[in-house]
């Protein structure tokens, strides 16, 4: 049986892949297809040409080394320590792109944090002067000094 281009060896039919021909510059061979970039929930291995599938759930793009870590999530996930989660966990916060977690740093308190440290910063002064300050009352028009 003859196979049909891409297929460069066929199983069954012409166009179920077990090897691509190559005359389109570089195809993957995944799912009995020949692909030139490796579908989503696949990682190219270009060694021997073919799409090697992520072991992770939600995963569109993982490690050839380990299949199990994923590098990139599907849309409305972000990646964690090698997985596809719906959100970060505590201490966690998502990255800027929004397709992973990165630790959360002082910065991400917000413009809030800032303005309480001055507050409490003048205001802490104040009632140290407060408390420094000598007191003294008027009494029938002269100052008598009171000390507590």
């Amino acid at each position: 049986m003859e196979c049909k281009s891409p297929c460069g060896e066929c199983d069954g039919s012409p166009d179920k892949c077990l090897e691509c021909d190559g005359t389109n510059a570089d195809l993957y061979l995944f799912n009995q297809s020949c692909w030139p970039q490796c579908p989503t929930g696949s990682t190219p291995n270009k060694t021997n040409s073919i799409c090697m599938a992520c072991a992770g759930s939600g995963c569109a793009l993982c490690k050839l080394e380990h299949l199990d870590c994923c590098l990139q999530c599907e849309p409305g996930l972000v990646v964690f320590e090698c997985e596809c989660r719906p959100s970060c966990p505590e201490g966690y916060v998502v990255n800027e792109d929004k397709t992973a977690c990165r630790l959360s740093q002082l910065e991400d308190l917000g413009i809030l944090y800032f303005p309480f440290l001055i507050a409490g910063t003048i205001f802490s002064i104040v009632v140290l002067f407060g408390k420094l300050k000598k007191k003294a009352i008027l009494v029938k028009g002269k100052v008598v000094k009171v000390s507590y």
